[in-house]
């Protein structure tokens, strides 16, 4: 399979916090192009500071409702499946899960109401 090369250092979210290696993680590969991960990071606002610094291109993703930092530049990959987050437990919360919940819950219908 011949492959493009892409040089600039590629930032994403660590393995641990990958979306899907089969959505926007893999979509790099599906345009046939190499690029492998140079920089993983734990959280998404790590990806804006490395690149504000100089260190390449960082693949994230857009929240709705939150801001592109000053000095980026944005890129949006069209045709990316939706992203979905979910939460799971077993018996029942205890007060800081609850709290935790109720939280992820309303960041939800916030996020919801930002499309």
């Amino acid at each position: 399979m011949n492959h493009s090369k892409v040089d600039e250092t590629r930032t994403t979210p660590a393995e641990s916090m990958r979306l899907t290696e089969t959505g926007m993680m893999a979509r790099p590969f599906d345009w046939k192009i190499s690029w492998p991960v140079q920089i993983e990071v734990d959280s998404l606002a790590l990806i804006h500071a490395y690149v504000l610094d100089g260190f390449g291109v960082g693949l994230s993703v857009l929240v709705p409702g939150d801001r592109i930092p000053a000095g980026l530049r944005f890129l949006p990959i069209r045709g990316l499946p939706p992203v979905r987050v979910g939460a799971f437990w077993k018996d029942r919360l205890n007060p800081a899960g609850d709290h935790f919940l109720a939280l992820v819950k309303e960041r939800a219908r916030l996020l919801a109401r930002a499309r």
